[in-house]
């Protein structure tokens, strides 16, 4: 965000606390955001019903970028999100890159495909005969970035060569 967005001053995050993965990402994003100079403006709902309200307060502050954090609950909104942002010029980023599809600006995340492969590469080792307990546990999460560029050109945002070579998707 702040190698696109070296002017901007906000963040606005929508969260249910009643999921702990989704207060594990509130957390890394209040800890990023301060570490790289932002505001973090948060709203927290309890169901999907509440998002798009919450959405509205936010906009309200005049955030300058938007972030979801995987939130199951604010997730089933993404389309809505992604639309209302697009008509108030604010880009959205997620941590799921498909999201893209759905409208965001950009999505970073795990490639879940290249995990699912090397998993499948451990199972073939067992198949094979190889003791599980001497195949090493391997936290691998490659990680994956979207980015729609239609939607940049549309806002008047040109991303960073560098950005868009690190791009799996544009």
């Amino acid at each position: 965000m702040r190698d696109i967005f070296p002017q901007a001053k906000t963040i606005a995050m929508i969260w249910n606390p009643a999921e702990a993965c989704s207060e594990a990402c509130t957390y890394k994003a209040r800890d990023a955001a301060q570490t790289y100079g932002f505001e973090l403006l948060e709203a927290t709902v309890s169901s999907t019903g509440e998002v798009m309200d919450a959405l509205k307060s936010l906009l309200n502050k005049k955030p300058d970028l938007f972030l979801t954090s995987g939130d199951n609950t604010v997730v089933l909104a993404v389309d809505a999100i992604a639309a209302l942002l697009r008509q108030h010029k604010i880009p959205y980023f997620t941590n799921t890159p498909d999201d893209v599809h759905h409208g965001a600006f950009m999505g970073i995340g795990a490639d879940y495909f290249e995990v699912g492969r090397a998993a499948a590469g451990m199972a073939v080792r067992v198949i094979r005969g190889q003791n599980p307990k001497d195949i090493p546990i391997n936290d691998y999460v490659p990680e994956k970035r979207y980015i729609n560029l239609a939607l940049a050109r549309e806002y008047g945002i040109t991303i960073p060569a560098e950005i868009l070579a690190q791009t799996k998707e544009i």
